[in-house]
């Protein structure tokens, strides 16, 4: 399935790539420190008003595994108003414990999309992408502009499960 594996992983790739570098554009410089009154930040992000409406990707390959059509899922919002994957960046954080770079980041094409939808993965971290489907998949990884230019800059084939 082509066109869904292209706008799902540009998203996730940028994530995964600066949310924890050492350095994100030459601009931000984290030290690592011993924490020993480290703390949680936890809450759910909602929306209120009318919810835009979802788009749906065409498939161009795979149509009998896949489906004609499949969500974009871009927003998924429950009857209560609770956005699914939503992400949160604090500013001004630059200092604090290691970041675990031992620990496997798993990106996995299962049925036809990308799971999960936002991770973050370290900087130099072990970092996965798998196909969980019964079919390869033609990935792309792109850079896009403000403009909304996009400019491919991996081109990944991931071979069928097993």
């Amino acid at each position: 399935m082509k066109c869904n594996d292209k706008i799902l992983i540009a998203g996730v790739v940028a994530i995964a790539m600066l949310s924890t570098s050492p350095t994100v554009a030459g601009k931000f410089k984290y030290n690592t420190v011993n924490v020993s009154n480290g703390g949680t930040i936890k809450g759910i992000v909602t929306k209120s008003g009318k919810t835009p409406k979802d788009e749906f990707k065409t498939v161009t390959a795979n149509k009998t595994q896949c489906g004609a059509k499949i969500a974009a899922e871009k927003y998924v919002i429950s009857s209560k108003g609770e956005v699914k994957w939503a992400v949160a960046m604090l500013k001004g954080i630059s200092e604090g414990k290691k970041l675990d770079t031992k620990s496997k980041t798993t990106l996995d094409n299962s049925g036809c999309r990308f799971e999960p939808h936002v991770l973050v993965a370290p900087a130099k971290g072990n970092f996965e992408v798998k196909n969980s489907d019964p079919m390869l998949h033609n990935s792309h990884f792109y850079l896009v502009k403000k403009s909304g230019a996009k400019k491919n800059v991996i081109n990944l084939a991931l071979p069928k499960k097993g």
